[in-house]
């Protein structure tokens, strides 16, 4: 069974076809109701398991556990504001799908916070075939390099490499 993880559903726009079985998870509390037709995760997926603080901002796609940035603005350029901070429950995907066998796809678009899913993913990223992850060029996120590093460690290649603008899908495949 083909099956997708993709981390940071927000409106669950995107579409799988081809896939079996997708899990959306999503940490705001503010998104569950309209999802709850999917098959829906509501938890932070970080890398340790317990609650954190998800930062509500203005512009809802921009929520983030992370607090905001310096002078950050929105894809307009429009300044961003936390409208609310809640404690929400987080986990490891380790954690949370230690039985699944083999993951084709892993998406993660967390507005800034993709590492931490991914060092919470270390033992998953061995059953991967490929790895997607938006990129946000601001500053004090982080950077392409720093995804490379961690991904070249679990036999990962870059198939889409970044190409400027606020942000931009990156591709792994496994080698």
């Amino acid at each position: 069974m083909k099956t997708c993880i993709h981390v940071g559903a927000h409106h669950a726009e995107e579409c799988y076809p081809g896939y079996d079985i997708v899990h959306w998870i999503e940490a705001d509390p503010g998104q569950w109701a309209r999802l709850s037709h999917l098959n829906l995760h509501k938890f932070a997926a970080l890398d340790y398991d317990g609650e954190t603080t998800f930062y509500r901002r203005n512009v809802s796609m921009a929520s983030s556990i992370l607090p905001l940035c310096p002078d950050e603005k929105d894809f307009t350029g429009k300044p961003l504001s936390i409208i609310d901070a809640v404690t929400v429950p987080c986990y490891r995907l380790d954690t949370v799908f230690k039985d699944l066998a083999c993951l084709n796809l892993l998406v993660i678009a967390v507005e800034g916070a993709e590492l931490h899913v991914l060092r919470g993913a270390c033992e998953l990223l061995i059953r991967t075939e490929e790895v997607r992850i938006e990129l946000l060029a601001l500053h004090g996120y982080p950077t392409q390099e720093e995804y490379s590093a961690l991904l070249h460690d679990f036999v990962f290649m870059e198939k889409c490499p970044y190409h400027g603008g606020y942000n931009s899908d990156l591709r792994y495949k496994r080698k």
